[in-house]
């Protein structure tokens, strides 16, 4: 009986520490809800412009959008004009995806530096996967 006396006792404690706690701790929920906005609508209303870029041997490139096709030469070159184009279609609210084509004679380093500018720009891409066959460059 002396035992069941000192077990309740010990729970009655460790239920006023557990209240203690509760009763000092802030327990407000602190959730923030993203409400849409007029710019989440405008983004999702963007119409997208494709534009397609031939990779050729080393560092040639031809870009071809609405306009026609610019032959480039030098990534530098081949960056201010992507750039120039993505601010183009921002301002008339078209959303620019630069699809990838590279040659077959087209080192690999050279299309990773075309994706790596991408990334830096924020440009969407996408790689022309026809054109890379894989299956004709392992019997190579």
């Amino acid at each position: 009986m002396f035992k069941s006396g000192t077990i309740i006792r010990l729970i009655d404690v460790v239920l006023i520490v557990l209240f203690g706690f509760l009763s000092i701790t802030d327990v407000k929920n602190k959730s923030q809800i993203k409400l849409p906005s007029n710019a989440a609508q405008k983004q999702q209303e963007q119409e997208q412009q494709i534009v397609f870029l031939n990779i050729r041997n080393d560092h040639h490139f031809a870009l071809t959008d609405q306009e026609g096709t610019t032959e480039i030469e030098g990534i530098e070159e081949l960056e201010k004009r992507i750039v120039q184009l993505q601010d183009n279609y921002r301002r008339d609210y078209r959303q620019m995806i630069l699809i990838i084509e590279p040659d077959a004679e087209t080192m690999i380093q050279t299309t990773v530096d075309v994706m790596d500018l991408c990334e830096k720009h924020q440009i969407l891409k996408n790689l022309s996967y026809p054109q890379i066959d894989l299956e004709q460059q392992k019997e190579r």
